[in-house]
């Protein structure tokens, strides 16, 4: 398993910018996705612990599913992302 860390500062209020990284639908507005779709609602609110977000990714034409591993609340929140290169089997 891989572990990838992402830190970027962004001058905004906090609660926008967390609003908009935690709605997954958002991500669509970047030219490197194709698309995004919340699969199952988490604990408490849509994106709480055990949400489950289906991406598909113009890059490479990966796709994945990520799972919220804690409780999204600002300034940062966890996924646990399994991808799928195109070609290769879901299977391990």
């Amino acid at each position: 398993m891989e572990t990838m860390t992402v830190e970027r500062v962004i001058k905004a209020p906090i609660n926008e910018v967390f609003a908009w990284l935690t709605t997954t639908t958002n991500y669509t507005r970047s030219p490197l996705v194709l698309r995004c779709t919340l699969t199952r609602h988490g604990e408490g609110t849509p994106y709480g612990v055990g949400a489950v977000r289906s991406h598909l990714w113009l890059m490479g034409g990966s796709a994945n599913a990520s799972r919220t591993t804690t409780r999204p609340t600002p300034p940062s929140t966890s996924w646990s992302a399994a991808c799928r290169l195109p070609g290769t089997s879901s299977a391990a």
